[in-house]
């Protein structure tokens, strides 16, 4: 009967064993894509640097369209002048979720108005201006000057601007059950080996007892 409890627990063992090197092994990050909630059909989008976080790692994101549109970059405070009362969406922020089963958001308001638009195009308020067509990754770097960035995105201004922004995220995942799995693999092995050794030592010591 020992012997067979001592080979139960050896294969008890290994398959602890097995199972946590296999948990150690395997990817603890998985990477998930953030998409945009609460935007509406508008002729412009106003993304603000919000949306970015150096420090995060945080300093891409990818414009999805399927046609040309206008990325302009300028102060917060230039672009919302001159959009003024127009109709349009501001994207403002990336709501980080700490839970792997409910995703991250990026945050987005439709600020209600004229539809009536103007043409951006050639306004003495941005500082760039770039012409782009289908889905762009946009890399944001930071400006030495201080104050408040933030990009208006337009199509033609009668049709829709690009607002599905999507953003990528790596979440990073506790190898603690591997880690408790290979421990205890290696405990009962031990016990495993101690069973092995008290059911072949007992012969002897019946031998003793009856010498």
């Amino acid at each position: 009967m020992r012997i067979i409890s001592a080979i139960v627990a050896f294969l008890l063992g290994l398959t602890l064993l097995g199972f946590g090197i296999t948990q150690l092994n395997e990817e603890t990050e998985e990477t998930y894509t953030v998409e945009t909630e609460g935007a509406e059909d508008a002729a412009f989008t106003l993304i603000t640097d919000d949306l970015i976080d150096p420090e995060a790692g945080r300093e891409e994101f990818t414009i999805e369209s399927e046609g040309e549109y206008t990325i302009i970059e300028a102060r917060t405070y230039d672009i919302e002048a001159w959009l003024g009362d127009l109709a349009h969406n501001r994207v403002t922020e990336f709501e980080e979720s700490d839970d792997p089963e409910s995703p991250s958001r990026i945050l987005a308001e439709y600020v209600d108005g004229e539809t009536d638009a103007p043409n951006p195009e050639g306004s003495d308020l941005w500082v760039s201006t770039d012409t782009v067509e289908g889905d762009t990754l946009y890399s944001w770097d930071i400006r030495e000057e201080s104050g408040d960035w933030a990009l208006l995105i337009y199509a033609d201004g009668e049709e829709s601007a690009p607002a599905t922004i999507t953003a990528t995220e790596t979440h990073t995942f506790s190898n603690t059950a591997g880690i408790v799995m290979t421990i205890a693999g290696g405990l009962v092995l031990l016990l495993a080996m101690a069973l092995f050794y008290w059911a072949l030592g007992a012969p002897r010591r019946r031998r003793k007892k009856q010498g």
